[in-house]
């Protein structure tokens, strides 16, 4: 219902048409109303199909057979009160439309006589009843009264902040505005419209007021701006696949371009339209576009076209008995006529265009009408009342700003004075005209680029609030990156707090044994036994062997801290890295008689950090030395399923219930190193950390062949398995 500015609300035809397929089309989906509390979702379904069926047959494409069956569904529906209020006022529209439609404003003005009170009453429905009849004023041309409904439904819409309603009374106030001359209110009510369709988001309104504004510019002259209007419109509705709307569009683009002299996009545009007209569109939809392509053909010069167009958009009103347009089409088949030579058919066509202007008054095709006949009786010679023609078409064109109609009006004036003796009076009424004409012109062009600036302006506001919200969202975003930073300095902090608390520990413990040691030797060096000698050196190479642990894991656990954002994901080979571990602890190995074995299946690649896997490898095997007992084996296996790197001992292993602490900050395991070599617990927590850091993984098992444990390295696999790999 939000769209009924296309239909049935402004005399101007293509309007007319608009109007009655957007408002019936919104009242038939709209979800701004209460459901009916007993309605379940069977029941829905049949009230939306009984709404579509009856839009479809009243309003959309109605036929003389079958509209008194759907006249008297309708009827029904509005009586049952079981039905949602939403669906009995839908069918009030629809069944009000298809009268305004015959042109029979009595019967559409008795349907809203006898809605029920209960829609009458309620605070939203009762708006939409009022402002239907607004519409069968406008149509009757009482435009006084059909205003001040307008106002009033206006003024409550407003109070109530019912968005949609308010939006219907500002484009039909501004048609009448525009009829009535008050051409600057129009212009503020259109755009009034088109902001409200913004401010709510509605996208189906937006590309109805856009249309509405655009027909508006359309008439006075500014092309630019309604090129933009119409475009916005149809960008919209395509969106949307609305084949009723978008064919209207499209079909006053093809017209507003052949008036540009655009003919290359006018014929786009009808060839748009032709093939849109193809999906079955309404029948009113297709009137109203054929009658708009057939006056692109004429400003074209494309008369068979033209023709083809009118006969067609006859032929429809005629076969489903409606009048939309009828005037237009008579119109257009006159000015053909004329062209043609055939001035007593075209005299015809005007003369019935008058007649049905008696019972649909519409100011502006009046002019038209007229004017037509002004030029058929110059070719006449009948001189006086061409002129009189010719002067009430120039009255009321200026009244309603139409200054296509209005400069036509005026060049059929001046060439009657050109070519007779005109009156004194005339005369002056025709410099008057001139003079008027000009100063109309000069500020259609003051509004062009009020227009211009407008929209420079508002795209500035709307680039600016664009940068605005980009800056807030980035400041945001920086905030919150901090945030984090912060949260892991802290956390950073508290650990290096904690590992230099237990370092200072680990290491005070053997300087204290480092200086013992030395002090008694330098104090009884000449009175020790070699062999005590030995045994102290002994002692300080163990403490000294500690320290460098210590150091080591802390210089290890600062590596994995500072290579967060240095790390090389790069093709590695496991089985170079697996062989260079292997020689780095192979001496080690010697000394608790420990041998080292390197499995493998051929040459294995993985993605990751070359020096953060040799770190972990490091880890495991000094674990595994550490822990595997005497003439044992520690066996390294790289494996290309994974690809992974499995380093296993032969020690004690691990307790089932102790396992989940193995990669904790100092476990406390059960099981013991099969040396003296202390720790700080730190070794398997600093590899899982840095694996992860590769999106890599160490997992543990038990041997499954003997005692000892099993640690695997998993690594991500090379993405392109067709590159070259970089050792």
């Amino acid at each position: 219902m939000d769209s009924i500015i296309r239909y049935a609300i402004h005399p101007v035809p293509s309007r007319i048409f608009a109007s009655a397929v957007s408002i019936v089309s919104t009242i038939a989906s709209t979800g701004n109303t209460v459901p009916h509390p007993q309605a379940t979702t069977t029941t829905d379904d049949t009230y939306r199909a009984l709404r579509k069926s009856l839009y479809q047959r009243l309003v959309a494409a109605p036929t003389p057979d079958d509209a008194p069956a759907a006249l008297t569904e309708a009827q029904h529906a509005i009586d049952d009160r079981a039905i949602p209020q939403v669906i009995r006022t839908a069918c009030v529209s629809f069944t009000c439309f298809h009268h305004i439609n015959a042109a029979d404003f009595d019967r559409a003005a008795t349907v809203l006589d006898n809605a029920p009170s209960d829609l009458v009453a309620h605070e939203r429905f009762g708006l939409d009843i009022a402002y239907m009849r607004a519409v069968i004023l406008n149509r009757k041309g009482a435009l006084a009264d059909a205003m001040a409904i307008l106002e009033d439904v206006h003024a409550s819409a407003k109070a109530l902040g019912i968005s949609t309603t308010l939006s219907r009374a500002s484009s039909l106030m501004a048609s009448l505005c525009e009829v009535l001359g008050d051409l600057s209110r129009a212009e503020r009510l259109y755009a009034e419209t088109f902001t409200l369709k913004e401010d709510v988001g509605d996208r189906r309104g937006i590309a109805v007021a856009a249309f509405n504004f655009a027909l508006f510019l359309d008439r006075q002259g500014l092309y630019d701006p309604a090129l933009e209007y119409y475009h916005r419109a149809a960008d919209i509705e395509e969106s949307f696949d609305d084949v009723a709307n978008l064919t209207l569009t499209m079909s006053h683009l093809a017209v507003v371009y052949a008036r540009l002299h655009r003919a290359d996009v006018a014929h786009e545009k009808l060839a748009a339209t032709n093939e849109l007209l193809e999906r079955s569109a309404p029948v009113l939809t297709a009137v109203a576009a054929l009658v708009n392509m057939a006056t692109a053909y004429s400003l074209l010069n494309e008369r068979q076209q033209q023709r083809v167009s009118l006969l067609r958009a006859l032929e429809m009103i005629e076969r489903h008995g409606v009048d939309s347009h009828r005037v237009n089409i008579q119109l257009e088949l006159a000015d053909l006529a004329l062209a043609e030579g055939a001035a007593d058919t075209s005299e015809l066509f005007i003369l019935e265009s008058l007649h049905l202007l008696e019972h649909q008054p519409d100011a502006l095709l009046e002019a038209r009408a007229q004017l037509r006949r002004a030029k058929l009786l110059v070719r006449r010679h009948q001189w006086h009342e061409a002129v009189s023609l010719a002067t009430n078409a120039i009255q009321s064109c200026a009244r309603l700003g139409a200054l296509v109609e209005l400069g036509e009006a005026v060049e059929v004036l001046a060439a009657i004075v050109a070519d007779v003796d005109a009156t004194p009076e005339t005369k002056a009424f025709l410099r008057d005209s001139l003079q008027q004409y000009r100063r109309l012109t000069d500020e259609r062009e003051t509004r062009r680029y009020a227009l211009l600036m407008s929209r420079m302006g508002a795209e500035h506001e709307r680039k600016d609030a664009e940068i605005e919200r980009l800056r807030t969202i980035e400041l945001a975003a920086a905030n919150a990156r901090l945030e984090t930073m912060n949260t892991e300095l802290v956390q950073l902090a508290a650990e290096k707090d904690e590992f230099l608390a237990i370092a200072a520990h680990d290491l005070r413990n053997p300087l204290f044994e480092i200086r013992a040691a030395i002090t008694t030797i330098v104090h009884h060096v000449h009175e020790l036994p070699p062999n005590d000698v030995r045994t102290i050196c002994r002692d300080v190479l163990s403490a000294v062997t500690r320290m460098m642990a210590t150091v080591t894991t802390f210089l290890a656990m600062a590596q994995s801290s500072s290579k967060v954002s240095l790390l090389a994901h790069e093709s590695v080979s496991l089985t170079y890295l697996a062989h260079r571990a292997e020689q780095r602890h192979a001496a080690r190995a010697r000394e608790r008689n420990v041998r080292l074995a390197l499995e493998s299946d051929g040459e294995c690649w993985a993605s990751g950090d070359a020096t953060l896997i040799d770190a972990i490898l490091d880890n495991l095997l000094s674990n595994a030395i550490k822990y595997t007992a005497t003439d044992s084996v520690v066996t390294i296996r790289v494996r290309r399923d994974g690809p992974s790197v499995d380093v296993i001992d032969e020690g004690p292993g691990v307790p089932a219930n102790e396992v989940d602490k193995l990669f904790t900050k100092f476990p406390a395991i059960s099981t013991r190193p099969a040396d003296t070599d202390e720790s700080l617990g730190l070794g398997l927590y600093l590899a899982q950390r840095m694996a992860q850091k590769m999106g890599a993984s160490i997992t543990y098992r038990p041997h499954a062949e003997h005692d000892g444990s099993c640690f695997t390295l998993q690594l991500p696999a090379v993405v392109d398995a067709d590159a070259t790999p970089q050792q």
